[in-house]
């Protein structure tokens, strides 16, 4: 396929990153970040799981509270270190979080930091990155752009964040190091309550030993971190609203560059099905056969990653 639409993106250190409330400045300053020693980071390709995994631990951390809203989230509470800047995570007291899209070269590293990294299947992946991708057509000049030609910027690694194989490829050699924990969407999808447990004791003992204890605490995790719950009860996301702008902090989001900018906006849903299998819905079997041809050519020396989703090739 030829002459196919692209999503805007710029260029910062060889890493695509997406045009609109990107500061290239930021995205910089979260390359070069020191975390410090018990500092929480989450990492996913994006559309896998990050914001879902990030009110797990909100949660585990703050037993079992009412959920902030989304952009609460992104900037006061586990912030999005890309997009807000290192700022927003200096005023945040110990134990830190924060979340990254960076493949693993270029995320702030430590031994002694924790890493807790999600990953899913490309096939579904692809589909919500499309969707996701659409609701920023104000932004990326993608209004006309379609799932075909957002399937061959993915299948070429023309997207944000760059190439999906080499980003898990990036984490996966890094699955069994003392200080990662590695999930699957699919898995955490499949048993929701064994990975809720599983993230309490990575982030530690007391939280694990917590958590088994006190059956009604676990419940309310379960409750407030379940798909129901923040598709009806969490806000859709707004990064152009007055709220999001006008409120104090560090790290607050960029304000929007034009009134056009706003006319168009569309919010953006965080929670659009959160389904295992979407793909079928969407893409071809043609493009199925690409896809999972690329895979096996991307991960051909790191077998392991087959049985991540062996059922589903």
């Amino acid at each position: 396929m030829t002459g196919f639409m692209k999503p805007q993106t710029q260029l910062i250190d060889g890493l695509f990153i997406p045009k609109y409330l990107f500061k290239e400045d930021r995205v910089r300053a979260a390359m070069r970040f020191q975390p410090k020693p018990g500092d929480v980071i989450i990492v996913t390709y994006p559309k896998c799981g990050t914001t879902w995994t990030q009110y797990i631990v909100w949660e585990i951390l703050n037993e079992g509270a009412t959920p902030p809203q989304v952009h609460e989230m992104f900037d006061n509470e586990i912030p999005f270190l890309e997009l807000t800047g290192t700022e927003a995570v200096e005023h945040i007291p110990p134990p830190r979080a924060f979340k990254v899209h960076f493949p693993f070269a270029y995320t702030p590293y430590s031994s002694k930091c924790k890493y807790i990294v999600v990953v899913r299947n490309p096939w579904d992946c692809c589909v919500s990155y499309f969707f996701h991708t659409k609701q920023f057509v104000f932004a990326n000049q993608f209004e006309e752009g379609t799932f075909d030609d957002f399937f061959e910027c993915f299948i070429r690694g023309q997207v944000a964040w760059n190439d999906y194989f080499d980003h898990l490829i990036s984490w996966f050699t890094h699955k069994d190091d003392p200080n990662v924990l590695f999930l699957t969407y699919e898995n955490m999808k499949n048993n929701h309550r064994e990975a809720v447990i599983q993230i309490a004791h990575f982030l530690g003992e007391e939280y694990g030993k917590k958590i088994l204890t006190d059956e009604y605490l676990l419940s309310k995790i379960l409750n407030h971190t379940s798909f129901d719950y923040m598709k009806n009860r969490i806000p859709v996301f707004n990064p152009l609203s007055q709220e999001v702008h006008e409120k104090p902090g560090p790290g607050k989001f960029p304000a929007p560059t034009s009134d056009n900018d706003m006319e168009n906006f569309k919010k953006i849903d965080f929670f659009r099905k959160g389904k295992i299998g979407d793909w079928r819905d969407h893409m071809t079997s043609e493009q199925k056969e690409r896809l999972d041809k690329r895979m096996r050519e991307k991960i051909k020396i790191f077998p392991g990653i087959v049985s991540l989703w062996k059922d589903m090739l």
